[in-house]
């Protein structure tokens, strides 16, 4: 059976997944009235405590249910008409190499959106006082850095950014109908992105795209 995408099996999919509800959506940082991101120590930019707390949940529900094999999450733009725009997908796999994985049982790595190095929260803290202090954004998340942030001297956002995440089992299908493990499913969100929302999406692709659903 092929299974086409288009930009119709996107909005249905994110409609089903996503919440409708404006006070149900969950902002990524800890941001006030004018788009000020607080920082925390050694210029950390914050995640918002009800980021922290729902996905805390998540990533506590997905480290003890062995029915699941990850985590699937999204940061994203509301356009009007309440249009999600998937600036970043990524997932955080149940298992690593030794049994469960660190993203989910060390705290400080909070499922890929820790502070340290290499992890979103730290590498886009870096690559934003770079951006502030020179004009020239470095490292890993130097594309956030410029597509999230009006005013990086002031850590002023652009528009206020929305984080999504669920708990993701083999069961689960994709936008194309197809039960997906989370592996699987990040490849075809991403295509999805790339393809209808490329202005915006910050997902780097290398080597060929292997998800196994065409184009339309």
């Amino acid at each position: 059976m092929v299974h086409e995408i288009n930009l119709e099996s996107w909005l249905v999919w994110t409609r089903n997944h996503l919440p409708s509800d404006p006070d149900s959506r969950v902002k990524l940082f800890n941001a006030d009235a004018n788009l000020l991101v607080k920082e925390g120590n050694r210029d950390r930019l914050l995640r918002n405590r009800d980021m922290d707390q729902f996905y805390g949940a998540i990533i506590a529900k997905v480290r003890d249910g062995k029915e699941y094999c990850g985590i699937i999450y999204l940061m994203y733009w509301l356009r009007e008409g309440a249009t999600e725009i998937p600036l970043y997908i990524g997932k955080a796999e149940r298992y690593g190499r030794d049994g469960l994985s660190r993203n989910l049982t060390n705290k400080s790595f909070f499922g890929r959106w820790g502070y340290p190095r290499f992890y979103h929260m730290g590498d886009l803290s870096t690559s934003l006082y770079q951006l502030a202090l020179t004009g020239d954004p470095t490292g890993r998340h130097s594309d956030w850095a410029l597509k999230l942030f009006k005013d990086p001297s002031q850590r002023r956002l652009a528009r206020q950014v929305f984080f999504w995440a669920a708990p993701w089992s083999h069961s689960g299908t994709c936008p194309c109908g197809i039960s997906v493990n989370v592996v699987a499913l990040e490849k075809c969100l991403i295509r999805h992105a790339r393809h209808f929302f490329a202005s915006d999406n910050l997902n780097i692709v290398l080597g060929a795209d292997s998800c196994c659903c065409p184009l339309k």
